[in-house]
């Protein structure tokens, strides 16, 4: 193989090199939905609604919520919600709260570490 070859080989495989390293770099960049071929796990593309993360920043932009029936305080610096229950029966009233939960695209209530509190009037 020639001089000249040889530096064709070289330059072709730099090139190839990269290509490599820019379709790597771009397929990582943020705001790009990732399909799970793509990133070799099970995961599934989802809506900021269904993010957990998206949701839990999301209820802290809506805190306080404080009703005749309950109030819902995000604790910063233990990251809990405290979730006072002011009105009878007790488990009506959680059973709504957790509705309201539901509907703000909470899936998983757990993740939230939420504490559920009686005022002393209820029972």
């Amino acid at each position: 193989m020639s001089e000249k070859q040889r530096r064709l080989v070289f330059i072709g495989f730099g090139i190839f090199g990269i290509l490599v390293l820019v379709i790597l770099v771009l397929s990582f960049l943020p705001g790009k939905k990732q399909n799970a071929t793509s990133l070799g796990t099970n995961q599934v593309n989802t809506t900021p609604q269904e993010n957990p993360t998206w949701v839990k920043s999301s209820l802290i932009k809506a805190m306080p919520v404080d009703n005749d029936s309950y109030s819902i305080e995000y604790l910063k610096t233990s990251d809990q919600f405290l979730v006072t229950i002011k009105k009878n029966p007790y488990k009506v009233t959680k059973k709504t709260v957790e509705t309201w939960l539901k509907n703000q695209g909470v899936v998983n209530q757990n993740s939230l570490n939420i504490i559920w509190w009686k005022d002393t009037s209820v029972n």
